[in-house]
């Protein structure tokens, strides 16, 4: 099979690049499109098709692109014609853009993997005769919509056009189909993690208090304000209590502000932005992790920590409860309810009972996001979907 991974992000998040190492892992033969200067650490058995707009070409880029138009001057053409845009100069743009796309041969499965960019990029179906699938991976279809002007008739459009949607977690099956999919293209495939490397290592947690951990870029959806007042809380119960962020964003330096004004600098540390292993290490020191998500299609950080053998204590929302399974796993809370989040990070102060819970968390890992299982699955639904079902 020839599946070529369309607009992956640049830079392409930790999830999909784990997604695409696993693939390359595989018998299938794996394409991915980068734009031109793009830097990812790839494996060297994944074919790169550099694309992108003139102004982010070098003069290598440029040359072998004038080469490749001289070359097949008709497939420029037709890339010309099938490109979606009404104005001459901008489907010329559009054209000089893309038109690397199309060197890849014997294209099977065409994976976007963002829902919003097929109206974009349907053309290629067309153009490799091959079917599409784009993968709904939770702001797309449950914020933007709702946030963003034309954002609705964007991924109504996408619906529409693509052959096959690939969902992160089955509570985004709902938003899908009230923004107008049918429900016989959807179909949900986690993204899975490496229980090898994510694992909890026994004996580690020798520190005083309760040390809690979140991992996640420092942005609004994350909501780490909650988490501060979550930590203030527990302080003036008497509780002794420390809470690693790790992660970077937009909302470092607001963040570090309110812990001050809240009174809890000394016992909320921000690392910024670890490599796997520190992060890994961090997680398996840890006793608790917090989640204060308010939007997700679901979050592989909470994976990723309940892999490593903690309880979880979340906000409801996308994903979630397939991740921690209430009372067993650890507790979900209605999103704002500080209060039930600072009673339910009490109850686990007591060690036999948290450590117990964190095993019950492993063990769901283990059982539903097993990475080559859910691997396997996936590329099981791509065998399905060229065939036609």
């Amino acid at each position: 099979m020839n599946l070529f991974l369309v607009s992956i992000g640049n830079p392409a998040p930790t999830f999909i690049r784990r997604r695409i190492e696993a693939l390359a892992g595989t018998k299938i033969r794996v394409m991915v499109a980068l734009s031109y200067r793009q830097k990812e650490l790839l494996p060297a058995n994944v074919e790169i098709v550099r694309y992108g707009d003139l102004r982010q070409m070098g003069w290598v880029d440029a040359l072998g692109f004038i080469v490749s138009v001289l070359l097949s001057p008709g497939r420029f053409a037709r890339v010309f014609r099938v490109v979606p845009a009404s104005k001459l100069s901008t489907r010329l743009k559009l054209a000089i853009r893309f038109f690397p796309l199309t060197r890849p041969k014997e294209i099977d499965v065409i994976h976007i993997q963002w829902l919003g960019h097929v109206p974009d990029l349907y053309w290629l179906k067309s153009f490799y005769n091959a079917r599409m699938i784009a993968s709904v991976r939770g702001s797309q279809v449950t914020v933007y919509p709702h946030s963003q002007p034309g954002f609705t008739q964007i991924i109504r459009n996408a619906f529409r056009l693509a052959d096959s949607f690939h969902l992160v977690s089955h509570d985004l099956l709902g938003p899908s189909l009230a923004l107008g999919a049918e429900s016989k293209k959807l179909f949900v495939n986690y993204n899975g993690i490496d229980l090898f490397r994510f694992k909890p290592v026994p004996g580690l947690n020798l520190h005083q208090g309760l040390k809690l951990i979140s991992v996640g870029a420092l942005m609004w959806r994350k909501a780490y304000y909650f988490q501060l007042l979550v930590v203030r809380q527990l302080i003036m119960s008497g509780s002794t209590v420390s809470l690693i962020i790790v992660g970077a964003g937009p909302d470092r330096e607001g963040l570090k502000h309110t812990a001050r004004v809240f009174g809890v600098e000394d016992a909320v540390s921000f690392t910024g932005q670890l490599p796997e292993a520190e992060v890994i290490a961090k997680l398996r020191e840890a006793d608790v992790y917090l989640s204060t998500s308010l939007a997700e299609g679901l979050p592989n950080s909470l994976v990723e920590a309940a892999a490593c053998g903690l309880p979880i204590v979340a906000f409801a929302c996308e994903g979630i409860r397939e991740i921690v399974a209430h009372g067993a796993t650890g507790y979900v809370v209605p999103a704002g309810d500080t209060d039930a989040m600072v009673q339910y990070v009490q109850r686990l102060q007591e060690e036999t009972g948290r450590l117990e819970m964190g095993k019950c968390a492993r063990t769901h890992i283990e059982r539903y996001f097993n990475q080559d299982e859910c691997v396997e699955e996936m590329i099981e639904h791509y065998k399905r979907i060229v065939n036609g079902g």
